[in-house]
């Protein structure tokens, strides 16, 4: 959901943005057991995973990791999860 907004050109400030970032709180709430929590604390809660899957010590952590165990090396997600961040708004 969020890959194609950013590959399309949605800008995280659109109305489909905002769409997007709604049902990735929806979801993160399911899988959370969240349902209920109050939508800010759990949009920063979101937000803050989000930046943390963005950092660039985690991205070569897992380049590394590929090169170690022989794997392809991953694509980046960084931009994905940045655009994420800033739909949530």
């Amino acid at each position: 959901m969020t890959g194609p907004a950013v590959a399309g050109g949605a800008a995280p400030d659109a109305a489909e943005a905002a769409r997007v970032g709604d049902l990735l709180l929806e979801r993160y709430a399911r899988l959370v057991g969240a349902d209920g929590v109050d939508e800010p604390v759990l949009r920063a809660r979101l937000a803050e995973r989000l930046r943390a899957m963005a950092d660039p010590r985690r991205e070569r952590y897992l380049e590394l990791l590929a090169v170690v165990n022989g794997w392809a090396a991953p694509e980046s997600s960084a931009e994905v999860m940045d655009w994420a961040v800033r739909a949530l708004g």
